[in-house]
């Protein structure tokens, strides 16, 4: 048994890079590399190798974890035991079973809770009160798992609020709660098409809440920007980045118009994207997203500091038929969401696209 390490290359010839393309143009019979770049639907060109000198920041602070622009995520360090948040969707229309897979699925891997509300329960649970949120959340410590809203009804304020009660009638120390209520009134005009009472009288309120919000959970996050539904209505990936990008701005200037500081309202963002089998891409925007935020925080005089980001498994990309190869399409996101450095990973059930996910789908979405 030796200790010395094994040199994959001490028995080759040292290759430039000059070799190489030379090497490559005998392959394709006198053609360069354009026959073998491809280009993305932006026109953004996909190179067949990249180098480490090809980057600018490859020996700088910004090809750093944990350094701005943070392209390779927030943390210096990240948590041994659990990379990132791994969140799972909950949509069950009745309270009761939602709270059943909740604590079953909390029990077996997942580390966070994603409830989504949809008060007609076709896409998610029907929470018309405080007794049926308590109902869904019933045993849920939010000290040790983090609830989330995913509103896909027409408002978001008033889940969060419910969520606040919900709290207040436990009495548990705010300072110890982790909750992401997602407040997001532009993406309820996404959604349905109008926001009830009208944009400014919406983020009026909004930033209220938000500021009593940010006051009594610091370690919750309580807006966000989704861009999702631009990836599911078969948008780019420039076009999703732009859009999260004006949904973030956009939402910050109308929460200062109502009154609540900007460097507040950008501390309690989550930006959530779409990951979807091509992992390389998957990886170049979330990385994106992360240098474009950092930009639009220093053009608004805002300190240095990580996006939280979420990634979710995309749901254009899932078929009805044969749906096991799901399966592989969804680890493929996955990959893109935990190398790309998103704080979050939701991996959607594999026979989602079937109707309501059974318990299998469920477990290989958790263990993914």
């Amino acid at each position: 048994m030796t200790d010395t390490l094994l040199s994959l290359s001490g028995d080759f010839d040292p290759a430039s890079e000059a070799d190489w393309l030379d090497a490559v143009s005998k392959a394709l019979k006198g053609g360069g590399l354009e026959r073998i770049t491809r280009r993305t639907r932006d026109d953004i060109a996909v190179r067949p190798l990249y180098r480490e000198p090809d980057h600018a920041s490859a020996d700088g602070a910004a090809g750093m974890p944990g350094q701005s622009p943070f392209l390779r995520g927030g943390k210096t360090e990240p948590d041994p035991y659990l990379q990132w948040d791994i969140r799972q969707g909950f949509n069950h229309p009745s309270p009761e079973v939602t709270n059943r897979e909740i604590l079953r699925d909390l029990e077996r891997g997942v580390s966070s809770v994603e409830l989504g509300v949809d008060c007609s329960g076709k896409t998610g649970c029907v929470l018309t009160d405080l007794d049926a949120l308590t109902t869904a959340l019933k045993g849920v410590r939010g000290d040790l798992a983090t609830i989330a809203l995913d509103h896909r009804g027409a408002g978001s304020g008033a889940s969060a609020a419910a969520l606040l009660a919900l709290w207040g009638e436990n009495q548990a120390d705010p300072s110890t709660q982790k909750f992401a209520f997602n407040i997001d009134v532009l993406g309820t005009l996404i959604r349905t098409g109008k926001v009830g009472g009208g944009l400014d009288a919406s983020f009026a309120k909004a930033a209220a809440l938000v500021a009593a919000l940010n006051l009594r959970f610091p370690l919750s996050t309580t807006l966000r920007a989704d861009a999702r539904r631009v990836h599911e209505a078969g948008g780019s990936e420039a076009q999703e980045l732009g859009v999260l990008m004006a949904h973030g701005v956009d939402t910050l200037r109308r929460l200062e118009a109502a009154g609540l500081a900007t460097a507040q309202a950008a501390s309690g963002l989550l930006f959530t994207l779409s990951v979807d089998g091509n992992y390389g891409l998957g990886i170049a925007k979330l990385r994106a997203a992360r240098r474009l935020w950092a930009r639009i925080r220093e053009a608004l005089g805002l300190p240095a500091a990580p996006m939280r980001l979420q990634a979710v498994t995309s749901s254009r990309m899932l078929t009805k038929y044969d749906p096991w190869v799901n399966m592989l399409r969804g680890t493929a996101a996955c990959f893109a969401g935990a190398v790309g450095g998103a704080d979050v990973i939701t991996v959607e059930p594999f026979n989602v696209a079937l109707g309501r996910p059974e318990e299998l789908g469920r477990r290989f979405a958790r263990n993914t």
